[in-house]
């Protein structure tokens, strides 16, 4: 074949070796193109059993190199800028049954392993002014707060909160690394994520919850993450009051509590995050007059 479809990414020069008997098809050396400079490979076998309840089972390999992720991203929301961009390796086993190809194809099951180097990580993107919208009183008064304890100008706090937004909003990555599962509940389980840049590093996991005829962009996403900044971010993060006091082995300093995402792939809900970042100031008032009193 010249060109296939697949999510919406355009397949071309796909190729492979079919070996047919009367119960089996089988897939050889299965590859294809994808854009200028990736390739997919695929072996596999798709079997039907007469008489069996689930009579269509399969099973595959899969592997990529240098897949570029921005297209998929696009393709889950146009309207913004890829969540990821950058290239991946991946590997990985699939497998499944089903009454019929529409069950088999939709319980697919399995576990992969992605892993890029140097790419951009925006899935932490925030708008800190919509934030202040939505609740004017209480940035006012963490500002209010911050000012009256450390004598610094409430417009210097609100310059740091967007400096730290601007930190967090695209991550220039030297390496980033997922792992995924699909169990029997038909949920993705992130089992780790991980994430190095000079100056943020990133540790985590989450699912998402399968919902049946719902597509897996739209699917419910739960994410946790613990981050930890050095650096020219972490000084910045430091004046907002994102910092705890624990630091690990390469010297990042963690935030004072894990950022949680919700929403789905396609809407990420990162209202957790700007609420942490709200609240900041406010808090490292409050430490610090905790402090004064003994507490």
């Amino acid at each position: 074949l010249q060109d296939a479809s697949l999510m919406g990414v355009d397949l071309r020069d796909v190729r492979g070796t079919l070996v047919i008997d009367p119960s089996t098809l089988r897939l050889e050396s299965g590859m294809a193109a994808v854009g200028d400079t990736s390739a997919v490979r695929l072996d596999g076998d798709l079997a039907f059993v007469v008489g069996a309840a689930r009579p269509y089972t399969m099973r595959s390999a899969v592997s990529a190199d240098n897949l570029e992720a921005a297209p998929l991203f696009r393709a889950i929301d146009p309207s913004r800028p890829p969540a990821v961009e950058g290239r991946f390796d991946l590997a990985g086993q699939l497998s499944g049954a089903g009454a019929d190809m529409d069950e088999l194809l939709s319980g697919v099951q399995g576990a992969c392993k992605l892993e890029s180097k140097d790419g951009r990580f925006r899935v932490l993107q925030i708008d800190v002014a919509d934030a202040a919208r939505q609740a004017p009183s209480l940035i006012a008064g963490a500002l209010d707060s911050v000012t009256a304890l450390f004598g610094k100008k409430a417009e210097k706090i609100g310059e740091a909160m967007l400096e730290s937004a601007e930190g967090l909003s695209e991550i220039r990555y030297d390496q980033l690394s997922l792992s995924l599962e699909r169990g029997a509940d038909l949920d993705i389980v992130i089992k780790e994520i991980a994430l190095i840049a000079p100056e943020e590093r990133i540790a985590g996991g989450g699912r998402i919850a399968y919902a049946q005829g719902v597509p897996v962009p739209e699917q419910a996403l739960s994410l946790e993450l613990d981050m930890g900044v050095r650096g020219a971010v972490a000084r910045i993060m430091g004046v907002v009051g994102l910092l705890s006091d624990s630091r690990d082995e390469l010297g990042y300093t963690h935030l004072y509590q894990p950022i949680q995402l919700g929403g789905t792939l396609q809407r990420i809900d990162r209202s957790q995050l700007r609420e942490m970042l709200v609240q900041a100031p406010l808090r490292k008032g409050s430490g610090l007059f905790d402090k004064l009193l003994g507490r």
